[in-house]
């Protein structure tokens, strides 16, 4: 049903889309404080993996390496917001707005879910292709199997609960196209 090729294309696919969906969201959005903050934060935590994909990827196993420390850097973003919001808002007057309107979101905690999953799934995943490189075990059944598809349905899910954020903003309701926000 479902060719090599395909999925290969899928996998792709959602792993080069998060950005532009991802900036359009956040100009969606815009005159949200506390949901232009945290969907910037994912934009610029994409925008760093999307550049280095390709050097990244050429490593081999410290591929899935990269994505632990990565998945670390991104909950330690999206935990940080509100400390970050605070170091900076005597500087810039975003952050002074933000710090009086920031909320932590349940979709926020579900997204550091999913990142904490992803996390341990590229863990997992190294731990197992050192040891078939090294010839310690003759099968890489998660990379082979598991690895995909669970890494896509978390970015599905992923993209859902964002989608989810910028719903629940009620600027989205006012947002039409042709028309600029006051």
């Amino acid at each position: 049903m479902f060719s090599y090729d395909t999925l290969n294309l899928f996998y792709t696919f959602l792993g080069y889309s998060s950005t532009p969906i991802l900036l359009f969201l956040v100009l969606i959005s815009w005159r949200n404080v506390n949901c232009r903050y945290i969907l910037s934060v994912l934009l610029a935590i994409e925008i760093v993996e999307a550049l280095t994909f390709d050097i990244v990827y050429s490593w081999g196993n410290e591929y899935y390496l990269f994505a632990v420390g990565s998945g670390f850097i991104s909950i330690s973003l999206i935990l940080g917001r509100r400390l970050i919001a605070e170091k900076l808002e005597n500087s810039i007057y975003f952050f002074n707005k933000l710090t009086k309107e920031y909320k932590f979101l349940k979709q926020e905690g579900a997204l550091l879910f999913c990142y904490g999953v992803s996390t341990v799934i590229h863990a997992i995943t190294y731990i197992e292709a050192t040891l078939y490189t090294n010839r310690f075990i003759d099968n890489y059944i998660i990379q082979k199997y598991f690895f995909g598809p669970s890494i896509s349905i978390i970015h599905i899910t992923c993209y859902i609960l964002i989608i989810s954020i910028v719903m629940k903003n009620k600027t989205v309701r006012s947002f039409t196209l042709g028309k600029a926000s006051p």
